[in-house]
């Protein structure tokens, strides 16, 4: 519906927004014990669609151990972090 799709639509502005915010100053001034576990990564594949449902599949089966919620206790070290996975067709038109 047209409501649903405005509210993924203020949704994703407001996430994408905080995660840039936090990638630029992290990368501008970040703590040096960061220094290369704060990325930002942008790849143009070629996939089928079978192809992309397993990578997307690989991607949550790696980062599963990690999640806050499942992970058994973290060394004091151990921060929380956002990890962002997106993948759209570049045949898709732009809104």
């Amino acid at each position: 519906t047209a409501g649903s799709a405005a509210a993924t639509e203020v949704l994703l502005a407001e996430t994408m927004a905080m995660d840039r915010r936090r990638l630029v100053a992290q990368i501008s001034g970040g703590d040096p014990a960061w220094s290369g576990a704060v990325t930002y990564d942008r790849s143009r594949l070629l996939v089928t669609p079978d192809e992309a449902r397993r990578l997307i599949a690989a991607v949550a089966e790696l980062v599963a151990p990690y999640q806050a919620d499942r992970r058994p206790p973290a060394s004091a070290a151990a921060e929380r972090v956002t990890v962002v996975l997106t993948m759209v067709r570049e045949s898709s038109p732009p809104a």
